[in-house]
């Protein structure tokens, strides 16, 4: 890839509601190379840091926001570093009432993700596989 995200491609998922039998789900994953997150992570550490010097013209605040600022921006940094897919989507079938499903997630992906299912309200997990890294 040439830095770029891939947008949304489709991935195969469950959602889980504990003893219930698990129901599928369409999910819709956005992969990052090697370029595309060292270039996410320059941003949020830029934009902690711009934040930091800002902070610097607000009185008493300063004290705290531009330490905080200042810190924040290589450990966020170094998470959407590390951040090799953001899961964007799910469209399927709730185990527990057994209403479809279209849900907005935009989290990173991890190997089981908590949501709520729209209609019951209830907490969900939502597996999906391992996407590939992207580079």
């Amino acid at each position: 890839m040439s830095g770029e995200a891939t947008g949304g491609r489709p991935a195969e998922g469950r959602f889980l509601y504990f003893d219930l039998a698990p129901t599928a789900a369409a999910v819709s994953v956005r992969t990052y190379d090697r370029r595309a997150r060292s270039m996410r992570a320059l941003r949020v550490l830029g934009v902690c840091w711009g934040l930091a010097a800002v902070s610097v013209l607000i009185p008493i605040a300063h004290f705290l926001l531009v330490p905080a600022f200042f810190l924040a921006g290589p450990a966020l940094g170094y998470t959407k570093l590390r951040e090799h897919a953001t899961v964007l989507s799910a469209r399927g079938i709730c185990p527990a009432c057994g209403e479809a499903q279209a849900l907005d997630v935009s989290t990173a992906w991890k190997e089981s993700i908590a949501v709520a299912c729209g209609s019951c309200r209830r907490g969900l997990r939502l597996v999906v596989a391992d996407p590939a890294p992207g580079g």
